[in-house]
This record gives structure tokens, sequence and C-alpha cells, in this order.
């Protein structure tokens, strides 16, 4: 695959987020915003600075050799995921970040209550979690060279990560809602016959109006990181 096609696999949403953490890095590392002042939530003072999301969830730090691995992982996963709501069931990927969000942002509040905080991780490693969980027999290259099973990715992305320096807590926050997420959605449904997070109407209804605006990827088109 090259660059050109490279680009032309990407989903929207995976697109969006990759090019505007793309753009706050440059923003850091070209020191014309601190990152504090950028993406950094302050628990609870900073509650009202709404402006601030958009970089929260997509600033993964400057430019290095792991935020380049961050972003490689993120593209292996999310975009596969994305493009399986593709196109019939968009309103349910909209829904699922939307929960993702929601929850890595109440549990990061509340783990980082005083301090400061950045979503973008716990967010990005819940969705490769959850990916993972819904498709564990799929397998995905990892560092171009090892080929590991998508039901043990995480942990070792989770791992490599942790050992390059990156919070801990990033991963146990993902972790924690990327498996509440599947119990919710995967578990009860079958279990207890409970579905709490069936997509509304409206989120159904934005998913038709994406997918009628935006022209998609075919969602078949193979990606060469997966097995």
């Amino acid at each position: 695959m090259d660059a050109g096609d490279l680009v032309a696999s990407l989903q929207p949403f995976t697109k969006i987020y990759m090019m505007t953490s793309i753009l706050t890095s440059i923003i850091v590392s070209l020191k014309i915003i601190p990152p504090v002042t950028l993406a950094a939530f302050s628990v609870p003072s900073d509650y009202w600075k709404l402006w601030k999301l958009p970089a929260s969830l997509t600033y993964r730090g400057p430019f290095s050799l792991n935020y380049i691995f961050n972003l490689v992982f993120f593209y292996m996963t999310i975009n596969p995921l994305e493009r399986n709501f593709v196109p019939t069931f968009y309103g349910e990927f909209l829904m699922l970040l939307s929960f993702v969000f929601v929850s890595c942002f109440s549990l990061g509040s509340l783990i980082n209550w005083g301090g400061y905080f950045v979503i973008s991780k716990s967010f990005s490693f819940a969705l490769t979690y959850i990916y993972c969980k819904k498709f564990p027999s799929d397998s995905i290259i990892l560092f171009f060279v090892l080929k590991v099973k998508t039901a043990y990715y995480p942990f070792a992305t989770m791992a490599v990560s942790i050992l390059m320096g990156d919070n801990w807590k990033h991963y146990v926050i993902g972790l924690i809602v990327g498996h509440f997420y599947i119990f919710l959605k995967e578990v009860l449904p079958i279990s207890h016959r409970k579905n709490f997070l069936k997509t509304p109407l409206f989120m159904t209804k934005l998913g038709q109006f994406i997918i009628q605006k935006f022209v998609f990827c075919n969602p078949a088109q193979p990606v060469n990181f997966i097995g």
C-alpha cells in the first residue's frame, strides 16, 4: 500500500482525528501554544473551557518515536473498526464514540481530580480494545515484524507504550471503558435481554446524513496491517 492508497483507505472519523492530532502536535512542537493551555484539563477548574475538548481528544504529545507508534496503532485498529459500521450502522458508531468519550472524560476527571489530564490516549485505547474484542481472531503486524492476534494486541501495545514512557493511567481508563462498552453492548443484550446502549433515533439519522454527504471508501477494502 503506497501513501495514496493509505490516505484513500481512511474513514472520515479516522482521517479527521489523525489530521487534527498531527496539527495539535505541530502547534506544541513549534511552541506556538503550550500543551497545558491547548489540551490539558485542570479538574475541575477547566470544565467550562469547552474549546479544549477537540485538542484534548486528539493531542498525543509532541513529535517523537512514541508519537509515531501511537498514531500507527490508532490507524491499525480504529480505521477497520469504523469501516465495520459503514454504511448501514454509522449511527451506532457515533453512539460508540459518544459513550467512549463521555466515559473517558468522566473517569479521567475522577482519577485526576485536582490535577491535569488529556483524554486522547484513554479514548483511543478504549476504541482499540473494543475493536480487538469484536474481532479477536484477526491478526495485526506489530512494528511491521511480529504478527499478533487482536485478542492480545491491546495488552501488547499497552506494555510497549508504558515502557516507552506513557502514563499507565491512560490505558487503565481505556481498558475499563472499553470493557464496560462490550459488556453493555454485547453481553447484556444476550444474557439479560437488556440494551442500555440503544442508538437514539436522532443519532441514527445523523449517521445516515453523514453517509449521504460524505464519500466513504469501500468497506471491504483491505488494509495491509490486518491479517
